[in-house]
């Protein structure tokens, strides 16, 4: 698992926002539409319905406008959310092994004093 950190606070709408780049991106190496992109149409081929299709799970995640709206109101209530996908894969023809792909994001509480928050002010009250 590689964690992808985001400095600082991001609400609940540009986090999803930035969940939906990194779905495009992943359904576009997993599962990539013939024509577009650097491989020729001629070496892809139509995965069967039955057979899992990771790259396709998330693309249908980054069109569905609904389900990620509801994912941004659970952040805003500090709840995590995930995207998950998975199926069996070949490591170099050499052996079958599952596979499991997760987007997630959850919102982590910064419990922290800052310099800002130490100091007095130096005017008078109105």
């Amino acid at each position: 698992m590689v964690p992808w950190r985001i400095p600082g606070q991001l609400p609940p709408r540009l986090a999803i926002r930035w969940l939906r780049g990194r779905a495009h991106r992943l359904a576009n190496a997993l599962d990539p539409t013939p024509g577009v992109g650097p491989l020729p149409p001629e070496c892809l081929h139509l995965a069967s319905v039955e057979s899992p299709n990771p790259g396709n799970i998330f693309r249908k995640w980054a069109m569905d406008m609904h389900h990620q709206g509801k994912q941004m109101n659970a952040l805003a209530n500090g709840r995590s959310i995930s995207i998950n996908a998975g199926g069996p894969d070949r490591i170099f023809g050499l052996a079958d092994t599952d596979l499991f792909l997760s987007l997630t994001c959850r919102p982590m509480m910064l419990d922290f004093v800052t310099e800002w928050r130490l100091s007095e002010a130096d005017y008078a009250a109105a």
